[in-house]
């Protein structure tokens, strides 16, 4: 059974949760998200799977667990522009709080240091969450998108950066309930990983 939302149907319901509260920078950061990510597919391609479901599917998410911060889910939204589509986070039309969200979250293209790279998120909260839902969506997918050796590889580093980005959010208490859920939904994901590949060595 699929249960794949199709981007038409993401979209419909984001744009009216958007409209129907207080997120001007997130119906922008929408749709430069939607055009950016225009001809990009999710891995494996030949799935066919619009890239722009991930940053839907997880906005979705967010405001299904309660988050109502304008900013926070703009920042959910253009999380990977920088990254995967060539644009700036200065570049972005959004506030410069959620242009510095998407520059904390955007892996360097040169030589860079996880763990530094990891620290500097868990500083600021906001970029510790979209890194949070980020990977709880990522994780989710990996069965149909990563390789095996691509999985075990995000296994242990889930196991090694994230429970501290998931324990910041844990004290704060308007994100905390939030935390609680993606701490389960991740480690429920990851342990079950590790029995597929316990299963498949035996």
């Amino acid at each position: 059974m699929n249960l794949q939302k199709s981007p038409q149907t993401l979209e419909c319901f984001l744009k009216n949760r958007l409209d129907a509260g207080c997120f001007p920078e997130s119906l922008r950061a929408l749709e430069f998200a939607k055009e950016k990510h225009a001809e990009q597919f999710r891995k494996p391609e030949e799935l066919g799977i619009p890239y722009i479901t991930h940053p839907m599917t997880m906005a979705c998410h967010a405001l299904a667990m309660g988050i109502n911060n304008d900013v926070l889910i703009a920042a959910i939204l253009l999380h990977d522009v920088s990254e995967d589509c060539g644009v700036l986070p200065e570049n972005l039309p959004v506030c410069a709080e959620t242009q510095q969200i998407v520059r904390l979250v955007t892996k360097p293209k040169t030589v860079f240091s996880e763990k530094e790279y990891y620290t500097a998120i868990a500083k600021n909260p906001e970029a510790s969450f979209v890194k949070c839902i980020d990977r709880c969506n990522n994780v989710s997918g990996m069965a149909t998108g990563f390789t095996t050796e691509k999985i075990q590889q995000y296994i242990e580093e889930t196991e090694i950066y994230y429970p501290e980005l998931l324990n910041v959010l844990k004290g704060i208490p308007k994100y905390g309930n939030a935390a609680w859920l993606l701490s389960y939904q991740i480690s429920s994901l990851l342990e079950t990983a590790k029995k597929f590949f316990e299963k498949e060595k035996l």
